[in-house]
């Protein structure tokens, strides 16, 4: 059973329900056509009461990811996962991806620095979270994030928050929606400490992606480098629109956007 929601995370429950089953419908743990538990098992997961189950299904259904039916339950739209990446800005992803864990290494409050300051639009002495997780399926280490986002942003962010969620849907049980990302990759290559974490060689050539992602007014709130080796895993990006005008160039979603499909 999922542990109680709580009322001091900064956002109504009813707005945590919501992100916990969003990000379920976005990872696929709900695919397009399954139905969703019925409201009374929801209220008791999260302890929480129907009325308040109700309320995070109709933000569910206002976005367009789930269908109630009457007499059948609450079934995930066909095309959600479509309709909710560009509604929330770019989603990395990749091949399908085998079960995969993620250990919270480190979650400590530092200084900004100089670096992240101009990033974040911050001041160098702002106190920040950093927060470096590692992703892997089985023994074998297959990604390493660091994340960078204001202590002020969500003073009681927890590293439990993270285990679970990708950061942006984390970040929604604090009410702060993410609806832009722009993106960078690059090479690197393995430092020791990299090295030891992704069980590679010290000087492996990495995969590098830097991702800055952005509040509805163009607010930068987290910083984000993610390392992979590149023999075991990849990056596929597609953006989509459905007329040349809805992601004009190099504005909607960054450098990718484009003015039809691009893969």
């Amino acid at each position: 059973m999922r542990e109680a929601l709580s009322r001091d995370l900064g956002a109504s429950l009813h707005h945590q329900v919501y992100a916990v089953l969003r990000s379920g419908i976005v990872s696929g743990r709900y695919p397009p056509g399954a139905f969703l538990p019925a409201e009374e098992a929801l209220a008791t997961e999260f302890s929480v009461s129907r009325v308040t189950i109700r309320r995070a299904m109709q933000s569910l259904e206002a976005e367009g990811l789930i269908e109630r039916r009457q007499g059948r339950g609450t079934q995930v739209r066909q095309g959600a996962l479509q309709a909710s990446a560009l509604t929330h800005g770019v989603r990395r992803s990749s091949r399908p991806p085998a079960p995969s864990q993620v250990e919270v290494r480190e979650f400590e409050v530092t200084r900004a620095g100089q670096a992240f300051a101009e990033i974040l639009r911050i001041a160098p002495d702002a106190e920040v979270f950093r927060i470096v997780r590692l992703r892997t399926r089985g023994d074998l280490p297959v990604r390493l994030v660091t994340n960078i986002l204001p202590r002020a942003l969500v003073p009681k962010f927890r590293a439990e928050d993270l285990r679970e969620l990708p950061i942006a849907d984390a970040l929604l049980l604090y009410g702060v929606e993410c609806q832009r990302a722009e993106d960078e990759f690059g090479a690197t290559l393995a430092d020791h400490a990299i090295a030891s974490a992704l069980k590679v060689r010290v000087g492996a050539p990495l995969i590098e992606a830097t991702r800055v992602l952005f509040e509805k007014d163009h607010r930068p709130v987290v910083s984000q480098v993610t390392l992979i080796p590149p023999e075991r895993d990849k990056i596929r990006l597609v953006i989509e629109a459905e007329s040349v005008s809805e992601l004009p160039w190099g504005e909607a979603l960054g450098t990718l956007s484009p003015n039809a499909r691009a893969s």
